[in-house]
């Protein structure tokens, strides 16, 4: 449980941890959960066996004391905007049913304008009745982006999500806390539209890199990567498939990875289907990278979709 230490140790107002699909984050959000969440049941047994009850400071007294809003957003996609904005709707409403007991509130009927408002409206109300900010945590807080820059409606979706966050988590005194978790770094389109305060932990980070790791063979093909190889696909260019030529012959290949800019490369890197195998630290903060590829499932695909001449083309 030293996760729990080192968040508590960093403890910033939002922290955004991304790793690959299959690396625990979902596992890590539940202990989360356990430790802070208010319960009915005694829940620092499941503690006092393990590294953080040991630890020297003062970790126990966050145990037990927060309201948690719990959020996944593993379901928050559809083939319009009007979909996403349903299910969206759907795992808030559930969210404030189950804290049923402390409010009476029906988003059902909200527009889009309320619906950005629910998150701050929820943690007005568990910390009124409470007395104690909750903290806010959302699992898969990218599904819904990457759902729609596949429909098509990015930059809308981005303003909105902006809208959601900013509002909810900052500048925000019912929150004590925001841990967010997904595949993707928080894209700078949804930080210039109000949403700034966070920090993040990727993949390339020393962060938290002892706590998550591949918890599932990379084997396989999740809802999750059918979306990612679909964006994949969008992105590409010439200059990117010839690049991907030796990848797929089980080469390593070089890659440079540039402070503040986002490209294929690292999507793929954060995605977990490249692996860093060695990285150099230039002056100016970049990374020159050996990678190769990880998913074999995924390099099935792409080699079958290379072989039709059709994967890998910009729709």
């Amino acid at each position: 449980m030293l996760l729990i230490k080192e968040f508590l140790d960093r403890l910033p107002m939002v922290s955004v941890i991304t790793r690959p699909g299959g690396w625990g984050k979902t596992e890590a959000m539940d202990i989360f959960r356990m430790f802070f969440e208010i319960s009915d049941k005694e829940t620092s047994s499941y503690f006092r066996d393990n590294g953080i009850w040991k630890c020297e400071g003062d970790y126990r007294k966050y145990q037990g004391q927060y309201p948690i809003i719990f959020l996944s957003f593993q379901d928050v996609k559809g083939d319009s905007w009007e979909s996403v904005l349903q299910k969206l709707m759907w795992v808030i409403q559930e969210e404030y049913q189950r804290h049923e007991k402390s409010l009476k509130s029906d988003i059902s009927n909200a527009n889009e304008v309320a619906l950005a408002a629910t998150i701050r409206n929820l943690t007005e109300m568990l910390a009124n009745d409470y007395g104690k900010a909750p903290i806010v945590m959302i699992d898969d807080y990218d599904v819904p982006i990457i759902s729609s820059a596949l429909i098509g409606c990015y930059e809308h979706a981005a303003q909105f999500f902006g809208r959601l966050l900013s509002e909810g988590l900052k500048d925000n005194p019912c929150l004590s806390y925001g841990i967010l978790t997904g595949v993707l770094p928080m894209p700078k389109e949804i930080a210039s539209n109000g949403f700034n305060n966070f920090v993040s932990y990727s993949i390339l980070d020393d962060a938290y890199q002892e706590f998550f790791q591949q918890t599932k063979a990379c084997d396989g093909i999740s809802p999750k990567d059918f979306m990612m190889v679909r964006l994949i696909q969008k992105l590409v260019d010439d200059d990117f498939r010839s690049w991907l030529d030796p990848l797929l012959n089980g080469e390593d290949t070089m890659i440079w990875i540039r402070p503040g800019r986002q490209d294929i490369y690292l999507l793929m890197i954060h995605a977990g289907y490249l692996a860093i195998t060695k990285k150099l630290l230039l002056a100016d903060g970049s990374l020159l990278c050996d990678v190769s590829l990880q998913n074999q499932k995924v390099v099935a695909m792409l080699q079958e979709g290379r072989m039709r001449g059709c994967i890998l083309k910009s729709q």
